[in-house]
């Protein structure tokens, strides 16, 4: 078998995606598949996944070269929808007589369909409901967006398989008297920073700074900085850059926890980032982490920012002896449950699937 993986880009800025499918991509080998990336660009990745970039136009043309040149069955798994790229994808399966695999990477999610809503419903009418229902099987991240893909359709094929994590040695936890908290994402109206600002500021944690690192446009950066001013919280408030490779490592060592308070994620992979690096989290119960709580790794919270208050408030009663602890139970959690082999066998059964289709 041979999986063509179709994502928009690589590039670090884009979010999840730019992780998780090369990772995949990389387990799927280790397990035996051939499988390679086809992208508009790579920007920053500096990973050894296999990948081509392809201009508009070109996909099927691609995939065509690649049933010619290979024996094996050929199943094409598509990253996303709307884009230019994502209708390729769909129209390439569709007139080549393909297997194809769609995850949605939470661009179907309530939410997300109601940002933008109009431009989203008018592609929705002209071409994307298509392309949804053409799809051969359904990848999902969390039981969240099963949930949301049944709204959709009650009968189209559905395979659950969360994203895998990397598990890094042990970092300690930092000496420093002031304590931090990160958020480390991409700066974008989903993610509730607006509510975190504004929790924070009624807060206000002794001895505590949030950091907030990702990218973002340049508008909406404007607008959090003027936000972070209004609340009059800029002696405790940073808003740093994005961070890559062994910057994000250190970013991690650096933190004492994590948050993420966002309106609507398919899964939040950074949640499972800090809790492999042995952070205590504080997520909202739209990141599909609701089993912070009890697992004993962090604080699984409504979205808003009444919810948002008491957790920081808890969070800034634990010494760092219990975030250490709460750390250790994150950790180990994400070494039973999310490694990348045993998801890409996952992956595997559903590609084998379609081979019956």
């Amino acid at each position: 078998m041979h999986v063509v993986h179709v994502v928009g880009s690589l590039d670090s800025s884009t979010g999840g995606p730019a992780y998780s499918v090369p990772s995949l991509v990389q387990a799927l080998n280790k397990e035996g598949v051939s499988a390679e990336i086809v992208c508009r660009d790579i920007g920053d990745y500096r990973g050894s996944a296999t990948s081509t970039i392809v201009r508009p136009g070109q996909l099927q043309r691609l995939v065509t070269e690649r049933i010619r040149n290979n024996p094996a069955p050929l199943v094409i798994h598509d990253h996303g929808v709307w884009s230019q790229l994502n209708r390729e994808a769909a129209n390439a399966a569709r007139q080549l007589s393909l297997g194809r695999v769609l995850s949605p990477r939470g661009m179907l999610e309530p939410w997300s369909l109601r940002h933008k809503r109009l431009k989203k419903l008018l592609a929705w009418w002209m071409y994307q409901s298509r392309d949804f229902r053409a799809a051969s099987l359904v990848h999902v991240t969390s039981e969240q967006e099963l949930a949301s893909i049944r709204l959709l359709s009650k009968s189209i094929g559905v395979v659950l398989a969360p994203n895998g994590v990397d598990i890094p040695t042990p970092y300690s936890f930092p000496t420093s008297s002031a304590r931090r908290l990160l958020f480390l994402s991409r700066v974008h109206p989903k993610k509730g920073l607006y509510n975190l600002i504004d929790a924070w500021s009624i807060t206000r944690p002794k001895s505590w700074i949030l950091d907030i690192v990702g990218p973002g446009s340049s508008d909406y950066l404007s607008e959090i900085r003027r936000h972070i001013e209004f609340r009059n919280v800029g002696d405790s408030v940073t808003l740093l850059p994005p961070v890559t490779g062994e910057e994000k490592r250190v970013t991690f060592g650096k933190a004492d926890a994590l948050v993420l308070p966002s309106h609507s994620e398919n899964f939040g992979m950074v949640v499972a980032e800090a809790l492999a690096a042995g952070r205590p989290v504080i997520a909202t119960k739209a990141t599909s982490w609701a089993d912070l709580d009890s697992r004993g790794c962090g604080w699984s919270i409504d979205v808003g920012v009444e919810p948002l208050v008491p957790a920081l408030r808890d969070l800034e009663s634990k010494s760092r002896v219990d975030l250490a602890a709460m750390g250790e139970n994150g950790r180990k959690w994400m070494t039973e449950s999310y490694g990348w082999s045993a998801i890409a066998r996952t992956i595997i059964c559903a590609y084998e699937r379609l081979r019956l289709i």
